[in-house]
Order: structure tokens, then sequence, then C-alpha cells
């Protein structure tokens, strides 16, 4: 094709790469040399592709000398920067790379992104990350970049630097137009990873250093959401009670008030003052999400606080309104949960089977299951299934040892066919206290009494979970995760299971 089409560089490529493949490195720099030479308008995006070959099948230091000689001509030491980074990694030239990836770390288009995730990848990477790091930290004290400070910001929160990462992200917010947005920014970066007590820092900064300039209330709800997760329940009222006062949006207004509601149930567990909470949002604030969420919760907390009936009412009224399939469901479960309660066990069956039909791939179909499961196991026998029942509603009711004390009443039942089920849960109620001890004995119960019981393969791993956590090279703790594995191929925690042999046990091979 070459010597039908001499003046086509596309088979010039084609050629080259060819004789690339043949180990003919002579003939394959003399093609890429017509190659370059065919492009007599020097077109970047056809030296691009020249460049790009010759990387692909190795060719790099010719590669080298093409940048070179184009930026030379085009009088543009940025042109191929990526490229040319991408040469100098694979040198292990660190710095120079970094370097390059800067040139374009501006760019509007994707070469811009290209360098910023390169730079990134350079500070992470322990080898390439302390000469990276130098050349970024140069570069942001001699130039205004507001790249370089959001990308040293970005970093720093990753590798735990929060100091550092709170630096970098007020002196990007210092070189920005819109003031805020970057401080906002690392507010909604700490709660997106979970590090609460940085955003409380960045909020009350945000508060405290932005008195004069108008705020997003968005700030203020991440704010006093990062206090409400470190345990700052009054701070955080505060915070939503100002926006309710200094928001003029309806949503705003009705969210916040929401939050303060479901501060007082779920953390303070004062289900009588956020039912309050929940009836001033319904009554004044006819719009936003906070108006729905208010309905949503109002009745749980009802049935939190005992009144069974006052919460079924209420349960039966949301059917009646518009609600997304999640929000029906859960309603439906509840309700054939408040069955349960009742005792009205021949109800609750049907209701259960109901919403398993009804709702084949919903968020409560596994906890439907399992109250069918007890109900079968238990053969409708109405002492097993009463205590069952009133554990499971103390449990609803944060009655903690109120459920203890009906699940031990039924691991030491005469009739033992919930007993295991109580001793799993037994176990989750010690491990959320902390108190392995408690938790272990229940375990060992599970072992001696039911070792073919479904539960008992999530005893097996929560027993060596807790003895990893007292010594990671325990070897009775290897040995359960093995056991696991070969016994209990099936079960969901298996992946886990292999995830952490993987990590502990670098000589055991797993399929």
């Amino acid at each position: 094709q070459t010597e039908k089409y001499p003046n086509n560089m596309h088979y010039q490529l084609l050629l080259a790469e060819t004789y690339t493949k043949l180990n003919k490195t002579e003939n394959a720099k003399a093609s890429y040399q017509k190659a370059i030479d065919l492009n007599t308008l020097e077109d970047n995006n056809r030296y691009l592709s020249i460049i790009r070959s010759m990387m692909h099948y190795g060719a790099d230091n010719q590669a080298s000398e093409l940048i070179s000689k184009v930026r030379a001509i085009k009088k543009d030491t940025a042109l191929y920067a990526i490229e040319l980074g991408n040469i100098l990694e694979l040198k292990r030239n660190y710095s120079k790379a970094t370097m390059e990836y800067l040139k374009v770390v501006d760019d509007t288009t994707r070469i811009g992104v290209t360098a910023e995730s390169k730079l990134m990848a350079l500070l992470e990477f322990e080898e390439s990350s302390k000469p990276a790091e130098k050349i970024i930290l140069n570069n942001a004290k001699k130039y205004n970049n507001p790249s370089l400070p959001k990308l040293l910001s970005a970093y720093y929160l990753k590798t735990y630097q929060y100091d550092k990462a709170f630096q970098y992200a007020v002196k990007l917010d210092s070189l920005n137009i819109k003031k805020g947005l970057a401080l906002e920014q690392y507010l909604i970066n700490c709660i997106e990873r979970k590090l609460y007590h940085q955003a409380v820092k960045m909020g009350k900064y945000l508060l405290s250093n932005m008195k004069g300039e108008p705020i997003k209330p968005n700030i203020y709800f991440l704010y006093a959401k990062a206090l409400t997760m470190t345990e700052q329940y009054d701070h955080a009222i505060a915070i939503y009670d100002s926006i309710v006062i200094i928001s003029p949006h309806v949503q705003d207004k009705s969210m916040a008030l929401f939050n303060i509601g479901e501060i007082n149930a779920d953390r303070l567990n004062n289900c009588n003052k956020a039912i309050n909470y929940y009836d001033s949002v319904i009554a004044n604030y006819h719009g936003g999400l906070g108006l729905i969420k208010a309905k949503l919760a109002r009745p749980h907390c009802f049935l939190r606080i005992g009144k069974l009936s006052i919460a079924e009412q209420e349960f039966k009224k949301l059917l009646n309104i518009r609600l997304d399939e999640n929000s029906k469901e859960e309603i439906e479960y509840t309700l054939a949960l408040l069955k349960f309660f009742n005792k009205q066990f021949d109800s609750t069956e049907i209701a259960m089977q109901k919403l398993i039909l009804d709702y084949p791939q919903g968020y409560f179909v596994n906890d439907a299951v399992q109250i069918l499961m007890v109900i079968d196991e238990a053969e409708k026998n109405e002492s097993l299934l009463h205590l069952y029942s009133s554990s499971l509603m103390f449990e609803q009711l944060k009655n903690i040892d109120s459920t203890e004390s009906k699940l031990r009443l039924l691991v030491d039942h005469e009739i033992s066919a919930l007993a295991d089920n109580a001793l799993y849960k037994l176990y989750n109620i010690n491990i959320s206290r902390a108190d392995t001890t408690k938790a272990i004995s229940y375990i060992e119960q599970m072992e001696n009494k039911f070792p073919k019981s479904y539960y008992f393969p999530y005893c097996l791993k929560a027993k060596a979970d807790i003895l990893m956590i007292n010594d990671s090279s325990d070897e009775k703790a290897k040995n359960i995760y093995r056991s696991l594995l070969e016994k209990y191929p099936n079960y969901p925690f298996i992946s886990e299971v292999r995830e952490i042999l993987r990590e502990i046990d670098t000589n055991n091979k797993i399929g």
C-alpha cells in the first residue's frame, strides 16, 4: 500500500508499526520519519498520532525527540505535555514528569483534567510522592494558580494530613472570585469521607470568617450534619434554628425543622418532642422534602413510644397520599410488623407474603423472609412467637434490656426452635455495646448447641473478626476464615472473608 500510496501518512504509520512488531528497528525509524515528513502542514493532531504510535510500540526516545522538535517549530513548550509526562514516568523521572503535567493543569479541555489526575497519581504513588509533592509545593508558592492548592488540599485530605488540607482549601478560596465556594466543596468532601470533625472545623471557620458575606443555606445544613455526627446536638439544633430564621425558602425551613425532630427522635430518644417538630412542619410548611419526611417519620415516633394503635392509623393514612415505591414498601412492612407485635400471627404471615409478592426487589424483603422463617420454625407455637414478637417490639422501642431479657427466655425455652436465632441477636446486641467477652460466650453457645443452624456461619465469622481485632496474626482466626471459605462458599459474607485472607495470609492461594 505504501508503494501504491507513497504520500499516505496513515500507511507509513502502519508500516512502521509492522516493522516494530518484527523487531526491525531501523526500518521502523525510517518509516516513522517518512510519516513525519509527510505531515507537510505541520498539523498538531497528525504529529500527536505519530507520537502516540511511537509510544505504543516502545519507541519512546524517538517520540521524545519528535516532541522536542515540534515544540521548537511551534514555539510552544507545553505541547504534548501529557505524552512526554507518560514517557518520563516510565523512565522513573518523576520530577520532570510532574513539571510536564504542571504545564497544562490549567487547560480547560480534557488535557487539564488528565494532567490533574496524573499529578494526583504521582502524589499517591509511594515512589513518586516526595519529588512530585516538592515540585507542586514550590509552584504553589511561586504562582497564584488555583489548580495547585485544589490538588494539594485533595491529596492531603486523602492522606489524613488534615491541617495541610485545611490550609490549602483556605488558600484556594483566597484565589477564587466566588468566595466560599472552595470552602463549601471542602466541607462536602469531608462529609462524603465521613471526616466529621474536619467538617466541623471548616463549618466553624466559614461562619466566623464570612461575616457580611451571604452564606448559602447548604453550608449551614452541612455544618449542622457534621455537628450531629460528632454528637454536638445542642449546637446542631442551634444551627438548624438559624436556618429557619434566615432562609427565605420554605424548603429550607421545613428541612431544618425536620432535622431537629430527627435529632430528638434518633439521637436523644425523645420521640414526643420529635412529634412536636414534625407537627410544626406539617402545619406550617406545605412544601419541600422536609414535609414528606416529617409525615413519614411521625408514625414511627408513635411506634417507638409504644402507641401501636395510633401508629397503625397514621401509617394507613399515609397510603392515601402519593409516595414513592420505597416509602410505600416501608409502610406496608411496618403495618405487617405491627400485626406481629399485636400477636396476630396468621395475619402477619399473609401480610409478609403479600409484601414479598408486591415488592420482589424491595429493601424489606429480607426482613419479611426472616419473620416468615421465624413463624415457620416456631411451628406456630404461641409461647415462642409471643416471646420473639415481644423481643422485636422492645427492639423497636429501643428498650435493649427488655429485648435481651426476652431473647434469653427464648434461648432457655424448653422448645429450642428459635434459640439459635435468639443467640445470634444476643451476640449482635453485645457487639453493639462493645462487650466482646459476652458476645463470644453467645457464639460459643451456638457452636456447642446449634452447629447446623443457618446463623452458625455468621457467628463463626463474628468470632474470627473479634479474634482478629485483638491480634491480627491470630492463627485461630485464620483457620476459622479458611473453614468458612471451604464449607460455606455461598454465604453473603464470603467475598469479605476471601479479601481478609488475601490481606493477612499472602502465602494462601485463594480461588
